[in-house]
């Protein structure tokens, strides 16, 4: 009888432990002795075989390509789950030769290995095992399948492709109740945490959803078996983007497959068919069962490891088991590593990438322009009260109200702040005035428009007398910060929700962030994803992670379209009119509310859509973030302890 020893690093992502916990399930299944190691590979034994789950992650978390002898790896199997195209399947590539037997769980992986000379390599399908079916479809068992609250759930790292996709699904998404869970890869997923789900969250996660909607985190279609095997054991029916190697599930018998664009109407369509969404589940659940169950490619492993046995240990391996040597890798992976970071830098700080010289240039710039609409404004307050005898124009007036408005009793307040949007302030009210399972009021607050706004919002309350909607106007522009200020002083209600005037909220979106933040009283506010949107289609999705305030160093994650406690922004001062922060009002309401312990809570699912454009305000913001960094610093210490503002 053999003993396996699965070794992984600590700190490794969750799901590679999960994935070694079923294969040493059903090693011990198969009569054999089976264990986990987090602390290296113990000694050397006729009767010990090693599995590395996978090669590429150990070896760089236990320190940047070190490695165990070639005693010790010539006992190891090499169990492989990566992507070929990324850095990580050409680790994988580099390091095989070392190893004892090498297997993948991908067949396309597996001809790619062989084609880069690697011919050793082995298929180890993924398939059905208990430890990855919480569920049974079987005759005479429990489904299980009855009570499932969430219709969709997607469980992924963000990417650019996920964003899009899920981008254009959101028109149908917003119809169902979803749990759309994005992780962030800028370090190892090893713990549970709100948007990386691991051990019972994960099932309870399956469990409890209709449909698991799968899409690849790069254009290349790459199937994910680990996450569709795991999602068909827990009875969730799948719709899936294009995949090449999904063999032998059948599309229409197993799961749905589809274009990404696509993919919300497919998903929409099943939810719409309980019938053939559970015949869909549970066909899938019963030919993993039956036909491709994961022993069968564990036997496979249990046969590499009697040949790695057999073959007789090193005289030295006692000796020279723990000695270790740096491998050195191609120069590829660091400057790949270095263009990455670059990468992050050039998107979070993009006025600051270019040098020292180059930014000091950008901030100047910028205060040159803040100070002309500094005089521009002045010009016009002037102009304003020598056309009215010397009369300093108001700091806010009343343009009207509609009929409705006196007998509202709003729950939420929807403040917007326009200034200059003549062509899409109409669609952003409509929008808001959708809004069903909340009382709402519009409070628009016209910032001093040169165009035809204020006219704009007037002609949509002539034909919207029944939606409550107060409109204010400066007669001299006054900034973002100050406009959302003045919509707060006159909101009525409980809450408010930021609406820009180019952007617009789903039907349902107010209401469920209003159903979020009252299950938690403490959290200052709420808010959902919204789709990305800008003239050509859906582009992606923002606000897309959770509330974790450390994100706060490296960049604002939130928009501002959110759900805030009216009271706590009266309370503490509403939104900076600090010129300084020009752009980055709603940054700074972020960084007071965890500066002060407070937190909001994030609804994971599309709730608005946010308009992708380079308006004037977004062209100045970026010109540079050197002096707006420094003042968040200064404001708010030990939410951005850490961070070194740019040069």
């Amino acid at each position: 009888m053999l003993e396996f020893c699965l070794v992984l690093a600590k700190g490794q992502n969750g799901f590679f432990f999960e994935f070694a916990e079923a294969i040493a399930d059903e090693l011990r299944s198969a009569g054999h002795r089976a264990s986990i190691s987090v602390d290296g590979f113990p000694p050397p034994r006729e009767d010990l075989v090693y599995l590395l789950v996978p090669p590429h992650e150990y070896f760089r978390l236990e320190g940047i390509f070190t490695e165990p002898p070639p005693a010790i790896l010539a006992r190891t199997i090499f169990v492989c789950a990566e992507q070929p195209g990324t850095s990580f399947f050409d680790d994988d590539v580099f390091l095989a030769p070392r190893a004892g037997a090498v297997f993948d769980i991908n067949l396309r992986s597996v001809k790619e290995f062989r084609r880069r000379g690697v011919p050793g390599v082995r298929h180890l399908p993924l398939g059905w095992t208990p430890t990855w079916s919480p569920v049974a479809f079987e005759p005479g068992q429990p489904v299980g399948n009855l009570d499932r609250p969430v219709d969709v759930l997607h469980m992924g790292i963000y990417s650019a492709n996920r964003g899009r996709a899920l981008g254009a699904a959101a028109k149908h998404l917003v119809r169902w109740e979803s749990r759309l869970i994005l992780a962030d890869d800028s370090k190892a997923n090893s713990e549970q945490r709100a948007n990386f789900l691991m051990d019972s969250v994960k099932w309870d996660a399956l469990r409890r959803a209709r449909v698991l909607l799968n899409v690849h985190v790069a254009e290349r279609p790459y199937f994910e078996w680990m996450r569709v095997v795991q999602a068909i054991g827990a009875g969730c029916a799948v719709v899936s983007e294009h995949s090449a190697g999904y063999a032998p599930l059948v599309p229409g018998e197993h799961l749905i497959f589809g274009k990404a664009e696509a993919l919300g109407l497919l998903t929409q369509q099943l939810l719409d068919e309980e019938e053939r969404r559970w015949e869909l589940a549970r066909d899938a659940w019963l030919f993993l069962r039956h036909e491709l169950p994961f022993s069968r490619a564990v036997a496979g492993l249990i046969d590499a490891g009697h040949e790695i046995a057999a073959r007789p240990l090193p005289a030295d391996h006692r000796t020279a088991a723990f000695a270790r040597r740096r491998l050195h890798r191609p120069q590829a992976a660091s400057l790949e590593a270095r263009d990455a970071v670059r990468a992050v830098v050039a998107e979070r700080y993009p006025s600051d990438v270019a040098g020292a010289d180059a930014s000091r240039i950008r901030a100047g710039i910028k205060d040159l322009r803040l100070e002309l609409m500094g005089v521009r404004r002045e010009q016009a307050r002037r102009d304003l009260r020598a056309a009215s005898g010397g009369i300093d124009p108001p700091r806010v007036e009343e343009v009207r109200t509609t009929r409705a408005y006196a007998a509202g009793r709003p729950r939420v307040s929807v403040i917007t702040a326009l200034y200059n949007y003549e062509r899409h302030i109409a669609a952003a009210l409509d929008s808001a005035a959708e809004s069903r399972g909340v009382e709402v009021e519009l409070v628009v607050v016209d910032d001093g428009s040169s165009d035809g706004s204020l006219a704009a919002v007037e002609a949509w309350c002539d034909r919207s007398e029944d939606i409550p909607a107060r409109i204010l106007r400066h007669p001299v522009n006054q900034g973002l910060g100050a406009a959302r200020n003045t919509a707060i002083d006159f909101a009525r209600g409980e809450f408010v929700f930021v609406l820009d005037a180019d952007n617009e909220v789903f039907a349902q979106g107010i209401a469920r962030l209003v159903d979020i933040i009252d299950q938690d009283p403490n959290a200052a506010f709420s808010y959902g994803m919204l789709e990305v949107f800008d003239q050509d289609g859906p582009v992606g999705v923002q606000s897309a992670f959770p509330w974790e305030p450390e994100r706060f160093k490296t960049g604002n994650f939130i928009d501002a379209m959110a759900l805030v406690r009216r009271q706590w922004l009266v309370e503490h001062g509403g939104y900076t009119t600090d010129r300084r922060l020009h752009g980055w009002e709603d940054f700074d309401v972020w960084c007071r509310v965890a500066e002060q312990g407070r937190h909001g809570i994030q609804l994971p699912s599309i709730v608005a859509r946010y308009r992708s454009t380079r308006h004037s305000m977004l062209t100045l913001t970026d010109i540079s973030s050197t002096q707006a960094v420094s003042i968040l610093i200064e404001r708010h210490p030990r939410v951005m302890e850490g961070v070194v503002p740019p040069l």
